[in-house]
């Protein structure tokens, strides 16, 4: 299983190694999912990281609106973007701040949810999406399940990199659902905390929201929700 985290202004150097733990099945299931309701359309990616899955939805024909709150991030993505020969337009944005028009298609993927710590900020992400969506527009995201978070504390891994040395550590906190992430490249370390609500907090919000849940699959360790904005 591979783990990946997004959404921090703190990423600098893992920008440049977080392609190595993309999760592709999981982008592949997004991309079938998507798939399901539009087969094309103008889609935005909140919280792209490298991009991996815009450049994977642009070979689909798709045409997507690619956002991160980290310029590193986005500078890998633009790269990804030129090496398989796609279009995606790459913005500096963070899902707290409103989106300035509609979109078919809008997606938060590999726990980008899971990046807002308090709960009025997961309702504030989804009163945005809800604002860039029409009745036709499809909203597709995933957090990880408030059982599996659990399971994460005392995490240790060690990776060689090419160049340097991979550590990441992965410790519960005193909050509910919350983990820390202490990840260690060479000397530099980088600190990024994530929670998992449980999942009728999330669809509870949504409702509030005017977001009706379509479709939830359950994964291992997530959940992914397909919306639609109720008129």
């Amino acid at each position: 299983m591979k783990w990946i985290w997004r959404r921090s202004v703190n990423y600098r150097m893992f920008a440049y190694y977080y392609d190595m733990f993309v999760d592709e099945d999981l982008n592949d299931q997004y991309v079938s999912i998507i798939n399901e309701y539009k087969q094309s359309g103008d889609v935005l990616d909140l919280g792209c990281g490298t991009g991996k899955l815009s450049v994977q939805l642009a070979l689909n024909g798709y045409f997507v609106t690619a956002t991160d709150i980290s310029t590193d991030m986005l500078d890998v993505g633009y790269h990804n973007a030129l090496m398989n020969d796609v279009r995606v337009q790459y913005f500096v944005h963070d899902i707290l701040d409103t989106v300035n028009r509609d979109y078919d298609i809008i997606v938060m993927s590999s726990d980008v949810i899971n990046y807002m710590n308090q709960i009025d900020d997961v309702k504030k992400a989804f009163e945005n999406v809800s604002l860039a969506m029409n009745s036709e527009s499809i909203f597709i995201f995933d957090t990880l399940r408030h059982d599996f978070v659990k399971k994460l504390d005392g995490h240790h891994e060690e990776l060689l990199l090419p160049d340097n040395v991979f550590i990441w550590d992965v410790v519960g906190t005193n909050i509910d659902g919350q983990i820390k992430h202490n990840v260690k490249i060479g000397t530099e370390t980088e600190i990024h905390h994530q929670r998992a609500f449980p999942i009728k907090e999330y669809t509870r919000l949504l409702d509030e929201v005017g977001l009706k849940v379509i479709k939830k699959v359950k994964n291992e360790d997530r959940f992914i929700l397909v919306c639609k904005k109720e008129m």
